[in-house]
């Protein structure tokens, strides 16, 4: 079933540019340079800031409302045999808690979709589908559930205009979620929603949001889609979490190491690359916003690892590379 859905997405172009997840041939590296372009392109002008909000939904897929997802399926035109199946399959659907040798009486569920369904995660992007349509003066980037909105200042402005004009943007965007949230019962969480003023200033007042009369918390950087961002966009927090985290893999493993033999460079090379490579692709999806020098940092960890894992000792990065031939990042 999942395959036809699929089909006729593929058929109708039922697809969204500001969507990446459940989606083939989308990555989240993609979805993430998207974000950090976005802003980057923003804040090169003078005095023209940009407003980030990361919008947390309230467990998304347990919150998925049948009568909705069914509007926006027949909205998209989807054919009805398709609709009838679906509406089937979450029909008389129960559950029941477990804990220890302890299980409660099965009751019966209204919403949501199964976890770890392909076809919840399916069926869950195209309910989200119009999302991005409620934002006409904003940017919107979405993977699965988790959604970034940004405001752009503009242009010609002073600082002290911008900040009053994004006031005035994220009231209106934020209105346009809350009357998404509303007809999808899709809640929002307050408490995890943040947002962050991106800007080259040395200080600036930031302007005031709310959402549903509560206030939106401002920080100084954010940590999603596994990339820590901060308000002037560089990188040096992000490229050291990922470097500590692949030191304390190489930890780990050198450990692991003295009781393999030294001719067995497979092995180490297989346990190298499932644990430690990672974090190196990890980094390499922004290497070009990288500074030389956070380039030259990244690649001698990358170039101890190597070491550790061919026995070369001694040796400088270059002619680690050499005497492994393995490539570069």
């Amino acid at each position: 079933m999942v395959d036809r859905i699929e089909k006729w997405c593929k058929d109708k172009g039922i697809y969204l540019d500001e969507q990446s997840g459940f989606t083939a041939q989308r990555r989240l590296q993609s979805r993430i340079l998207g974000i950090v372009e976005d802003l980057r392109l923003t804040v090169a002008a003078c005095n023209r800031p940009a407003l980030a909000i990361f919008v947390d939904f309230k467990t998304a897929f347990d919150k998925m409302w049948y009568p909705a997802l069914l509007k926006t399926l027949e909205e998209l035109d989807m054919p009805l045999e398709l609709r009838r199946w679906i509406y089937g399959w979450l029909q008389n659907r129960s559950m029941s808690i477990s804990h220890g040798d302890a299980e409660s009486r099965l009751f019966q569920i209204f919403v949501g979709a199964p976890q770890g369904s392909v076809l919840a995660a399916l069926l869950f992007r195209l309910h989200i589908h119009f999302l991005p349509s409620y934002f006409s003066q904003a940017l919107s980037h979405l993977y699965a559930d988790d959604l970034t909105i940004i405001l752009k200042g503009a242009l010609g402005k002073r600082l002290s205009e911008n900040i009053k004009y994004l006031e005035s943007q994220a009231k209106v965007v934020l209105e346009a979620l809350e009357k998404f949230a509303d007809h999808h019962i899709l809640p929002v969480n307050i408490d995890k929603t943040k947002a962050m003023l991106v800007h080259n200033a040395v200080a600036t007042d930031k302007p005031r949001i709310e959402y549903k009369n509560s206030s939106i918390e401002y920080v100084t950087s954010f940590k999603g889609l596994g990339v820590e961002l901060g308000t002037k966009l560089r990188w040096s927090k992000h490229v050291d979490i990922r470097l500590k985290m692949a030191r304390n893999s190489y930890s780990a493993l050198r450990k692991f190491f003295h009781t393999i033999p030294k001719n067995e460079i497979k092995i180490k090379r297989k346990l190298s690359g499932a644990f430690c490579l990672p974090h190196f692709i990890w980094l390499f999806s922004t290497w070009f916003y990288y500074t030389e020098k956070q380039q030259a940092k990244i690649e001698h960890v990358y170039g101890s690892g190597l070491r550790m894992v061919y026995s070369l000792w001694g040796w400088d990065d270059y002619l680690t590379l050499v005497l492994s031939r393995e490539f570069s990042l």
